[in-house]
């Protein structure tokens, strides 16, 4: 058949040697079998001689029983010969074997044209994701902003961007960072001397960042260097956090806060769009006013803010969650059900890869804890996350870090104490579920 080939085969085509396509099937059924591995597609690099499937089979794949694999020529009439030499067992055999090949590790196939003057090699990859998809890396960076007089700070991300807001013991200091790991130090000016600047509970609106002093008088800015004075501000005691608007809604715009009022009582009050301040409900005494962690996120298309932990006026430490679509009504998630955290000052809150995420805080014996918890309902109730998604042995218990998440997947934590009163860390802690990095 082969001389027959030779003699009614044009001589350029009986030197054709290259494969056109490739496909690996199990050879038997059983519990070892790779689910779908007809459907894996398979890319061939001919200048590099490189068959692999692009897309890895998922993590925990075992590659334990011998493949068969599919294989079609440029040329119908085929190669003189075909061999296989599996890296696995270091043995070449022919290709009449191909039913039994282990491809737990690279194999060559080595294809030799009709007529026996050409040759080409190829090596076969059966690619598996060596990362569990639903774990999380760490990495960490010390020493991040090199000061050592820090004491609180705050981190807000904003179109790629990133302001790094921090009290020292020397003022506020800020920096700005493309990447979140390299700082740039910004001079801050307009904000008066001698005030104390609550940089934990800094705020991003729209495109304008806000702050306050303990005394009540609340600053913005466009770019974190320049501030100026909110004119017709109230007296702010807190600020909470930012309501904005979502896609295909008309939900307005608010600023959130707790507002003194002129006979000495707490207000919820929400400033819009245009600087109008409405007061809303009295705060009641189970509400944290210190030591929470909050975030926002899209749902039923409206935004919302959510506070959780964080110590009440009465000075006990709470283990619920509150949220708002206004910033003047707020409502406790976990009244009547148990939230399944512990009572906590000083977590990191941030809304990430589709639930909301806790991190660490001081307990109620001033305690540092390094727990990772979720919650999938928006508050409502929380888990702590399985081992895969914890931070490593090398992450100390802490307070009062900030967190954030970037544009490529990353969750942040930045600084954070050991104690209520102690130095803030000057350090940075980034992780990302693996599956978030894939294909970037």
């Amino acid at each position: 058949m082969k001389d027959e080939a030779q003699r009614t085969t044009p001589r350029w085509r009986q030197k054709n040697c290259q494969i056109a396509s490739f496909l690996l099937k199990n050879v038997t059924k059983d519990k070892d079998s790779i689910a779908g591995l007809s459907r894996v597609t398979f890319t061939i690099d001919q200048l590099r001689g490189e068959i692999y499937n692009t897309d890895s089979l998922p993590y925990g794949t075992r590659v334990t029983h011998k493949l068969a694999c599919q294989i079609v020529y440029d040329e119908a009439v085929g190669p003189s010969s075909v061999e296989f030499e599996p890296e696995a067992t270091g043995k070449r055999i022919s290709g009449r074997e191909d039913d039994s090949i282990d491809f737990s590790r690279p194999v060559r196939i080595y294809v030799t044209s009709l007529d026996r003057t050409e040759a080409k090699t190829y090596t076969v990859r059966l690619n598996v994701h060596q990362q569990d998809p639903d774990s999380m890396a760490w990495q960490h960076t010390a020493p991040l902003l090199r000061q050592s007089n820090l004491v609180e700070a705050r981190v807000l991300a904003h179109t790629g961007a990133y302001l790094l807001l921090a009290r020292t013991t020397d003022g506020l200091s800020a920096y700005r960072s493309s990447d979140a790991q390299t700082w740039t130090a910004l001079t801050p000016s307009g904000l008066p001397a001698g005030k104390t600047f609550e940089a934990a509970y800094a705020t991003l609106l729209r495109h304008t960042y806000y702050i306050h002093a303990t005394d009540g008088a609340l600053y913005r800015s466009a770019d974190g260097a320049t501030w100026t004075s909110v004119a017709g501000a109230p007296t702010i005691v807190r600020l909470l956090g930012a309501v904005d608007t979502v896609t295909y809604g008309s939900q307005p715009v608010a600023l959130a806060a707790i507002v003194r009022s002129k006979d000495n009582t707490l207000h919820f009050a929400s400033m819009d769009a245009s600087g109008t301040w409405t007061t809303g409900d009295a705060v009641p005494t189970t509400f944290p006013t210190e030591g929470f962690g909050s975030t926002s996120y899209e749902a039923a298309h409206r935004r919302h803010l959510l506070i959780a932990g964080g110590r009440r006026r009465d000075g006990i430490l709470t283990d619920q969650a509150w949220e708002t679509t206004d910033g003047r009504t707020w409502i406790c998630l976990n009244q009547y059900t148990a939230s399944g955290l512990p009572a906590l000052e000083g977590a990191a809150v941030a809304n990430y890869s589709g639930a909301i995420v806790l991190v660490g805080g001081l307990n109620a014996s001033g305690t540092a804890q390094r727990t990772l918890y979720l919650s999938y309902d928006r508050g409502a109730t929380w888990i702590a996350a399985a081992h895969k998604l914890q931070l490593p042995t090398e992450f100390v218990a802490r307070g009062y870090a900030s967190a954030a998440v970037t544009s490529d997947g990353y969750l942040l934590l930045v600084g954070g104490r050991t104690s209520r009163t102690g130095a803030m860390m000057d350090e940075l802690w980034r992780g990302r579920i693996n599956r978030l990095g894939y294909g970037r």
